[in-house]
């Protein structure tokens, strides 16, 4: 009797445990903004939230369109991602880091200034977190993407209606900074720079065109 009752405790603790969490790949589906999209996993569709970055809402002109196109051009309709599950947030998604060809798409989106680290939530991507705060900051000294603006509103305070500027930037008249990479680096700038409202930019030290310049 006694052995039946132990075996019957050992089994209701199991069946407590936390499911196990492995990375799987996955289909990109949908991309909805800067960093939710949905993905076809082994079984079922499955919505994304990016773990350890926040990017712009889509209401948030100009950013919001702009993290949102950036994202669809790292993680086409169709292509197929690596997805490190981390847990699962209040809505039901699961947050998560993906990855293509190795890369971390969550950083590529905080390399460019299309997103923002999730200082609050950082915790899932502690192996890595010094990557995403220096590409943070190489972002905001680039004037890349949300880092733009003269007056930048993070998406966290967006979000509760606090549309004051969390970070002011001045912004050069124009929309690019000629100089060698070895010059610009001196100075801490990236080699271009985006004039507030102008979705466009080009430059000749950018080949892979991911937002980062004398790579």
């Amino acid at each position: 009797m006694k052995l039946l009752l132990l075996l019957i405790a050992i089994v209701g603790i199991l069946g407590c445990a936390p499911e196990a969490r492995a990375d799987f790949n996955g289909k990109i589906i949908s991309v909805g903004d800067g960093d939710t999209l949905a993905v076809q996993g082994p079984s079922k569709r499955i919505t994304i939230r990016l773990a350890c970055i926040d990017a712009p809402e889509r209401a948030q002109v100009p950013v919001g369109a702009a993290s949102t196109q950036y994202l669809k051009s790292l993680v086409p309709v169709g292509s197929t991602v690596r997805v490190r599950e981390i847990e699962n947030d209040k809505y039901g998604r699961k947050v998560a880091e993906l990855f293509v060809d190795g890369n971390s798409v969550n950083l590529r989106m905080v390399r460019s200034g299309h997103a923002a680290v999730y200082r609050q939530y950082l915790s899932g991507c502690n192996g890595t977190k010094q990557q995403f705060l220096d590409a943070e900051t190489n972002a905001k000294k680039g004037r890349l993407g949300i880092w733009s603006q003269n007056c930048v509103v993070m998406p966290w305070d967006f979000r509760k209606g606090k549309n004051t500027c969390s970070t002011q930037v001045s912004i050069p008249k124009s929309g690019y900074i000629a100089g060698t990479c070895k010059s610009l680096k001196a100075q801490g700038l990236g080699p271009f720079y985006r004039s507030q409202g102008d979705p466009n930019y080009t430059t000749r030290r950018d080949r892979d065109g991911d937002g980062i310049a004398c790579e």
